[in-house]
């Protein structure tokens, strides 16, 4: 192990276990260490062991464990960081930066992208306060009807995006029409149909995400001009 490498890991344990015994082996490291140079230099080192002893214990090893747990803290803010910055808060689903960093490492699915229909009469009939709560729903909603592999994001707005693992014509149209349809909301007091206007376009690489996402935008602006709650596929509608 490089020197480096293994100087990190000592930096960064991993349990209170990880801490004791890293803090110990530093601690041991620095006490022979400290030896070898008395020797090396000729001096006396009998009656020293106490010494070095009291020193690894109250001050070594303490400044050790305390440097140790502020760089697994500083590590531990860091990945939360990073996950909140992917993630929507609001329905839990990745960002868009998320959807395009997981979807462009993929070879070859399907992309859906959706757009709720008449969110905005939602939000001026029924206020924002629910159409938030419309929002979380549809993440809960995608959540349910998709697979471990497929990966799904709020693309912004009111506007959702899928990547569908594989290409399976029969799932994908199978999928689509089940997130169409949409789902009956309630929350106690309103209750209201949720629907979406769906496009989907396959991915592959090449020609890549990018475009399988214009293409999904393309067709999925006419199912919305169609009469909404329905989908339209590239390979029929696109040129």
């Amino acid at each position: 192990m490089r020197p480096v490498a293994l100087y990190w890991y000592l930096l960064t344990p991993e349990s209170t276990w990880g801490y004791i015994w890293k803090v110990t082996v530093m601690t041991v490291t620095v006490l022979v260490i400290s030896g070898l140079i008395e020797i090396s230099f000729g001096y006396n080192i009998a009656g020293k062991a106490a010494i070095y002893g009291l020193v690894g214990v109250f001050l070594i090893a303490p400044s050790l464990a305390l440097a140790m747990r502020m760089i697994q803290r500083l590590h531990e803010m860091q990945e939360k960081l990073t996950e909140l910055a992917m993630t929507d808060v609001l329905t839990g689903l990745g960002n868009r930066r998320a959807f395009m960093e997981a979807a462009t490492e993929r070879e070859v699915g399907t992309v859906i992208l959706l757009d709720l229909d008449h969110f905005k009469r939602i939000n001026d009939t029924y206020g924002h306060d629910v159409g938030d709560r419309v929002l979380e729903a549809v993440g809960e909603f995608l959540r349910a009807n998709l697979r471990d592999n497929d990966i799904a994001a709020r693309f912004g707005g009111e506007e959702f995006v899928i990547y569908l693992d594989g290409a399976e014509p029969e799932h994908t149209q199978k999928i689509a029409e089940r997130l169409v349809q949409g789902f009956e909301f309630t929350d106690g007091v309103q209750s209201l149909g949720v629907t979406m206007s769906a496009g989907i376009a396959p991915f592959l690489t090449p020609p890549g995400l990018a475009v399988s996402l214009n293409q999904a935008d393309k067709v999925m602006y006419e199912a919305k001009a169609a009469g909404r709650a329905r989908f339209r596929i590239w390979n029929e509608a696109g040129s």
